[in-house]
């Protein structure tokens, strides 16, 4: 991860900020109740095994997202393509902040 926000910072001038990680599911739980039930597991608790992380400064149309989908390949990160539907904003979203490593 580091090597990669270095990457960034380099080619871009901005920094790439971590904001959540490996997390318990009772952590889990508190945090996103709807993605914590028994049936979903895997998909609702990946930051359990501590190779996801979530990021800050972008967005789904920003040059941070174009730049991580480029590029974190190369440093053993890949977007798993997360959406879900936000009721209250009647819209799909996109989490573009949530990034795995597969080295």
């Amino acid at each position: 991860m580091y090597k990669m926000a270095k990457a960034y910072k380099q080619e871009t001038g901005k920094p790439m900020f971590i904001t959540s990680g490996n997390r318990d599911l009772k952590e889990q739980k508190t945090l996103h109740p709807k993605w914590s039930d028994e049936k979903n597991k895997r998909s609702s608790h990946v930051h359990g095994t501590g190779y996801d992380v979530n990021l800050a400064g972008g967005g789904e149309n920003s040059s941070m997202f174009k730049w991580l989908k480029k590029n974190g390949p190369k440093f053993g990160f890949r977007w798993p393509g997360y959406k879900y539907y936000d009721k209250k904003k009647k819209k799909t979203v996109t989490e573009w902040w949530h990034w795995e490593y597969h080295a």
